[in-house]
């Protein structure tokens, strides 16, 4: 890191240790702030978390993750960053895993900013499928509500990107799936779609207004706050559900879900190395994640409580996660936007 003085530099090496720390890793040595030129330098290589260590930066050839999936895999919710729905972020963000910080309360380096801004919704897209929207007709009958126009903004607010909080100078993610956009670094300032109005940034007294069950539209677009940011703090989903009493069933679908994250350890790398993978292993996994899918469209239904449902919803889009990586590797037919 580089800055124009030592003591901004060792602010931000200790939120970023502090948020190796929160991630339950152990920090290395900890580096003196040297003078460079007109500028100063400082080695924070001790305190990088190791996923951050390996691939910060590092160019990609295909898409991949998108930035929910990058901000939930620090909270274990896969092995590896993986593609993240909205619907799915969504649930996550509402379910007793996550919370929203109360007004006034403190961030910590790990928290979550979640940006909320106006709904535009562009005629090429086809707003009517869509994995996102097979779960939530599915989970939620009627909560979601096809757009009254099919271009232009709706009068709803949408979620629109998060990042891993780190300090007030700084946030670690990923601005999109695309093989172009890497897993960085960047100034809390320039986070893609958060608010420069200080009103706007954590207004944690705000909610979105989203187009959903029999919400009306709203004149949104340059409202105050129209663009705005929550943070939440969410918890490891590896440590939450070891920590609860399971049902035998509920261990067995965390099981499921345990393996299709093994599976990520392999897609991972396709958006990096390219298709290094057999036809073979690959229909194997698509036969495997076709199968939980419909399985876990079943379960989360069948109202044998939260922690079934939350563990159903998981294996759910982990098990769609599989397919989605072989889509952005290019390696079957999409059939929904990469």
């Amino acid at each position: 890191m580089t800055g124009s003085n030592c003591e901004e530099l060792l602010n931000q090496q200790a939120a970023i240790c502090e948020w190796k720390r929160n991630l339950n890793e152990k920090s290395g040595a900890v580096n003196k702030c040297q003078k460079l030129g007109n500028k100063f330098q400082l080695k924070v290589s001790g305190c990088l978390p190791e996923f951050v260590k390996s691939f910060q930066n590092k160019k990609q050839v295909y898409a991949g993750a998108n930035c929910w999936g990058t901000a939930l895999s620090f909270k274990k919710h896969s092995l590896l960053p993986r593609f993240v729905w909205s619907e799915e972020m969504s649930y996550w963000l509402d379910s007793p895993i996550c919370r929203v910080l109360e007004v006034g309360e403190k961030k910590q380096a790990g928290d979550i900013i979640t940006i909320f801004s106006p709904e535009y919704l562009f005629s090429s897209q086809d707003w009517s499928q869509g994995r996102g929207r097979t779960f939530w007709d599915k989970l939620y009958p009627g909560r979601y509500q096809l757009p009254l126009r099919n271009d232009g903004y709706s009068g709803f607010h949408t979620i629109l990107h998060s990042e891993t909080y780190i300090s007030d100078k700084l946030s670690f993610g990923k601005d999109s799936p695309f093989s172009g956009d890497r897993y960085k670094f960047q100034n809390l300032i320039n986070v893609y779609g958060r608010s420069r109005d200080k009103r706007c940034r954590e207004a944690q007294g705000l909610r979105p207004h989203l187009r959903e069950y029999a919400n009306e539209p709203r004149s949104i677009v340059r409202s105050h706050c129209d663009y705005f940011s929550l943070a939440y703090r969410c918890q490891n989903f590896d440590e939450y559900f070891k920590e609860q009493a399971l049902t035998e069933s509920e261990k067995a679908i965390w099981d499921e879900v345990n393996y299709l994250n093994s599976l990520q350890k392999t897609l991972f790398k396709l958006s990096f190395a390219g298709a290094l993978i057999s036809d073979a292993e690959k229909d194997q996994m698509l036969k495997v994640s076709a199968a939980y899918s419909q399985e876990a469209l079943q379960q989360m239904t069948m109202n044998l409580g939260n922690h079934f449902e939350m563990l159903a919803v998981l294996k759910y889009f982990s098990a769609e996660a599989v397919v989605k990586a072989f889509e952005q590797a290019e390696l079957i037919e999409a059939i929904e936007p990469l």
